[in-house]
């Protein structure tokens, strides 16, 4: 599933309600623009990189690429990133944005072999919130105003927001 911005449009009332994305090249959901988005109760598995990726990332002018008002409620993540190998810096859901807010729902990372698993081991990022760079002249951005709570996080860290690679 991909939303994405186009040079002077910002699509707007965006709604996924008990959509399933699994085995995808990339991305099992991927949200580039957009305003008042709405997901309920999305789950995304087995994909090749993020299960969710949210990003206002890109070379449009800034203003193009603008994601705010995003709900993700009760989304179900997990047993991604399997294009560029499992471990302890995949990520469940990114969110390069602002104005975002998760409520419940779980992310999971499930081990292959579950006899060798330690409880309480981690295998994968939760939720992870990045700064980033948008525009053709690369302005750089923080999240703002993101709301992450009630995350289940099952063999991930708890959600964060990761260091800024551009500081």
């Amino acid at each position: 599933m991909l939303a994405s911005a186009t040079p002077g449009y910002v699509p707007t009332g965006i709604r996924f309600y008990r959509v399933k994305s699994a085995y995808n090249r990339y991305h099992g959901v991927n949200i580039q623009a957009g305003t008042d988005v709405e997901m309920k109760d999305v789950w995304a598995w087995g994909n090749g990189a993020y299960g969710m990726y949210l990003t206002a990332k890109g070379t449009l002018p800034a203003s193009t690429f603008r994601i705010g008002d995003v709900l993700l409620e009760d989304p179900h993540v997990f047993n991604n990133n399997l294009k560029f190998g499992s471990g302890p810096n995949s990520v469940g859901i990114r969110i390069e944005a602002s104005d975002v807010t998760v409520l419940g729902g779980e992310v999971a990372v499930c081990n292959e072999n579950e006899n060798e698993e330690e409880e309480g081991e981690v295998l994968g990022k939760s939720v992870q919130q990045m700064c980033w760079l948008a525009g053709p002249d690369n302005t750089l951005f923080y999240p703002v105003n993101n709301v992450v709570s009630g995350v289940i996080a099952t063999n991930t860290s708890e959600p964060e927001i990761g260091d800024c690679p551009y500081d």
